[in-house]
């Protein structure tokens, strides 16, 4: 009598136990592989936008300057090729975005998610198809 309740005690543990991998991890999983799809390099790069040359200017804060380099990634071909259009335009945002902030803002690991976002916001204020996703710096010295 006790083998046999030994037995189902055993059986039902391992069916609670099968229960939970097949339903509940299972689902966790679909979950986990929706957030990571692959990254398709081809349309990463037709969507990016790397500046030719570093940007130096000065910053608000006396005898202080920023040397940067920008990278920009769009949501769509229009966008890329609008600012691409008006890339001039662009640097004169850029630049002017940049003698607004002081040294202080700048320095420690915040100083360039001040600018990126920044930077973004301003320029996407401007573009009328399609916007930036993403703000990135290749090059960052505040002086």
């Amino acid at each position: 009598m006790i083998i046999i309740i030994s037995i189902v005690v055993v059986l039902l543990l391992a069916a609670g136990a099968a229960s939970y991998f097949l339903f509940f991890k299972k689902g966790d999983d679909k979950e986990h592989k929706k957030e990571k799809e692959p990254v398709n390099i081809k349309e990463i790069t037709a969507l990016t936008y790397l500046s030719e040359s570093e940007i130096t200017t000065n910053l608000s804060t006396t005898n202080s300057f920023i040397v940067v380099k920008f990278g920009f990634v769009f949501e769509s071909e229009d966008a890329k090729a609008e600012f691409e259009a008006r890339v001039g335009e662009m640097e004169g945002i850029t630049i002017a975005t940049l003698n607004s902030l002081n040294k202080d803002q700048l320095q420690g690991g915040e100083g360039n998610k001040i600018v990126t976002e920044t930077i973004k916001e301003k320029l996407n204020s401007e573009l009328t198809h399609g916007k930036i996703e993403k703000v990135f710096t290749p090059e960052f010295k505040v002086q």
